[in-house]
């Protein structure tokens, strides 16, 4: 029992806040993508433009 305890309170190691810090960001990241896309479609003349351009 004292194993688990340990796994539990243990600081996280750097490996895994810096891939935690990336995972935040990423999210972040999409989340802009998702509302751009989304207004975009709202609006409709960003995704004409886009289907021009192609």
């Amino acid at each position: 029992m004292s194993n688990i305890s340990q796994q539990y309170q243990r600081p996280p190691k750097t490996d895994d806040s810096q891939q935690y810090t990336q995972q935040s960001e990423s999210v972040k990241i999409a989340k802009v993508q998702n509302l751009y896309e989304l207004s975009s479609k709202i609006h409709g003349y960003e995704i004409d433009t886009a289907k021009r351009r192609s």
